[in-house]
This record gives structure tokens, C-alpha cells and sequence, in this order.
């Protein structure tokens, strides 16, 4: 049976190679995702697992190489995970992002409650619907795109620098007592019915 990367201490390694060439590290940004689309009773397991183990294992690999790290130079540090809209709500054809993101709202809880006590805070932003070449299959449908511009209460697509601009906030001081939160960059659409 093949082994994952994730089961042969690949990820880990990749974070600690990267220390070794640049340094401490005292900042952790989780932002890789991938999706794949089709109604959920035609998604193959090896689809949904394919998403689970990006999305989900990749984000405790490296978080987990960080904590260790971090943890033993003292403590503290940033955890950001890239949740989604989609820890909150879910549409159709979206069942194993659905899943994946929901469990990286609750896993940078469990972050937050396992490593506080190293003063180490982890959070997350939820990205609303961002302009970016990930979501390109969205925003150049004419239907898609006008259904998120009517629903949204700003009338508009997110861009990447409203995603960089709470990322930076959960990176700095700022938010020393911010801790296994989601902070959604929506443009209101979770306030919205």
C-alpha cells in the first residue's frame, strides 16, 4: 500500500528544510486548497479524499510542524488558515470542499485550544467570493457572476488584497488575543438571507 506524504513525515520536512535555509519561522500561513465540482453522488471517493488531504491533512501537517517548532523556541507565534464562506454555508456541487473547509474551521479551534498556552494563537479567514484565477470558472460564468454580485450587500467580487488585509491584521499584534476565530472577508454576504 502506497504511503500519502503526509503519513511519511514529507510535509514535515519540507517545513524544517525551510528553517534551515531561511531561519525561524514565527508566522504560518495554510492557503493551499484544491476543489473538485459535481454532484455528490457522482464524486468518487478518491476525489473526496484527493480534497480532504490537501485542504484538510496538508493544513494540520505543516501546522503541526509549526507548533513543534515554535513550541520548542519558547512558544509563541501565528497560525493562519485559509477557511472558506464554505466552513459556514455550501452550495451544490461543492460537497468535499464543503466538508474540507468545515473541518479547518473546527481543526484551527482545536489549534487554538490545544496551543494558546505556548502563546501561540491560531485563526482563520473565511473568503467570501474572490476574483482570483482559482475561481475563474465562477466569475466569467455571466450567471454565476451577476448572482454573486446581486447577493453580496457590496455588489461586488472580493479581490486577493481584502483577503492580504486580514492576514496581515492575524499576523501582527494586533491581534494577540484573537484566538481560533474565522473571520469571514465576504462583503456581508453571511449577514445576508
Amino acid at each position: 500500500r502506497k504511503q500519502s506524504l503526509y503519513q511519511a513525515g514529507f510535509m514535515e520536512g519540507v517545513f524544517n528544510d525551510a528553517v534551515n535555509r531561511f531561519g525561524p519561522v514565527d508566522i504560518l500561513v495554510n492557503n493551499a486548497g484544491t476543489v473538485r465540482r459535481g454532484p455528490a453522488e457522482n464524486l468518487s471517493v478518491e476525489d473526496f479524499e484527493a480534497v480532504m488531504q490537501l485542504n484538510v491533512t496538508g493544513v494540520f501537517a505543516f501546522a503541526r510542524a509549526f507548533a513543534r517548532h515554535r513550541i520548542a523556541a519558547g512558544g509563541n507565534g501565528k497560525i493562519i488558515n485559509i477557511a472558506s464562506l464554505m466552513s459556514e454555508v455550501s452550495r451544490r456541487n461543492t460537497a468535499a470542499y464543503t466538508a474540507s473547509k468545515g473541518a479547518v474551521k473546527m481543526l484551527t479551534k482545536n489549534m487554538a485550544c490545544e496551543w494558546a498556552q505556548f502563546n501561540i494563537q491560531s485563526n482563520g479567514i473565511g473568503p467570501g467570493f474572490i476574483q482570483t484565477d482559482f475561481t475563474e470558472p465562477l466569475w466569467t460564468d455571466p450567471e454565476f457572476d451577476n448572482w454573486v454580485k446581486t447577493r453580496s450587500p457590496q455588489g461586488r467580487w472580493g479581490q486577493p488584497e481584502d483577503i492580504g488585509r486580514v492576514a496581515v491584521f492575524l499576523a501582527s499584534s494586533a491581534s494577540d488575543y484573537v484566538n481560533g476565530q474565522i473571520i469571514y472577508a465576504d462583503g456581508g454576504l453571511l449577514a445576508t438571507m
